[in-house]
């Protein structure tokens, strides 16, 4: 006979667990975890496809070449100048058109323009080209100051003039 007051006796009731009692037996937050760890994983998955196959790269401007017909620094407190660059602009990318929209050019002396800014006209860069820009600078009067006209007239005696091409506008890819 059997006693349950036995220590070695154990009394346990077996119930069989199906696949779906094991599922519902799991915490939800457990749940919802795994599944955001999941997206997430995913989601950066195919973000880094996209990018291994695009690869986008920014467009590179290069100055080749410039030609500085005035520098007239006479007329204080304005600056009359008047050039020629020639910029070289290369779209590296293998699948993207780039579009420029509203760009402009000026130069610029010791952080400070001496051109007024000049509008380039849209252009369509097709991709895994080079299209060279020849805008002109200058014109009308700038208004500078004494310490940049000085240094000007400095460098321009010394020879060599240190000018910044600055283009500024809308790329799109």
């Amino acid at each position: 006979m059997i006693d349950e007051k036995d220590p070695d006796y154990h009394h346990h009731k077996h119930k069989r667990m199906t696949p779906l009692s094991t599922y519902a037996a799991r915490d939800p937050c457990r749940t919802l975890c795994a599944f955001i760890t999941i997206f997430l994983l995913l989601a950066g998955l195919t973000a880094l496809i996209v990018w291994l196959v695009y690869r986008p790269h920014k467009p590179l401007l290069t100055v080749v070449g410039a030609a500085i017909y005035d520098l007239n620094t006479t007329s204080p407190p304005f600056i009359y100048t008047s050039m020629l660059f020639t910029l070289v602009t290369r779209n590296l990318n293998k699948r993207d058109t780039i579009i420029y929209d509203e760009l402009s050019a000026y130069v610029s002396y010791r952080s400070q323009a001496i051109t007024p800014p000049v509008v380039l006209p849209p252009l369509n860069h097709e991709n895994k080209s080079t299209v060279a820009l020849l805008p002109v600078l200058g014109g009308a009067g700038v208004l500078f100051s004494i310490v940049v006209s000085n240094g000007l007239t400095m460098d321009e005696n010394y020879g060599v003039v240190a000018l910044r091409e600055g283009v500024a506008g809308e790329v799109e890819l």
